[in-house]
C-alpha cells in the first residue's frame, strides 16, 4: 500500500488523486492495521475511517 501523501504529492499532468482503503473491524488483524493508518489519513484531512 503507498501511503496516502505519497499519492497526494503533486506530479506535472496529475488532476486528481484516489485514495481506496478497504477495511473490516470484525477482523482482528484488519482492525489492528486500520488503527496504525487512520492517525495519518485524519492528519492529511480525510474523515476518520474508524468512525
Amino acid at each position: 500500500m503507498q501511503y496516502a501523501g505519497r499519492i497526494l504529492r503533486p506530479f506535472p499532468g496529475k488532476d486528481t488523486a484516489e485514495v481506496h482503503d478497504y477495511h473490516d473491524i470484525s477482523t482482528g488483524v484488519l482492525a489492528s492495521s486500520l488503527a496504525k493508518r487512520a492517525p495519518g489519513y485524519t492528519s492529511l484531512d480525510f474523515p476518520d475511517p474508524r468512525r
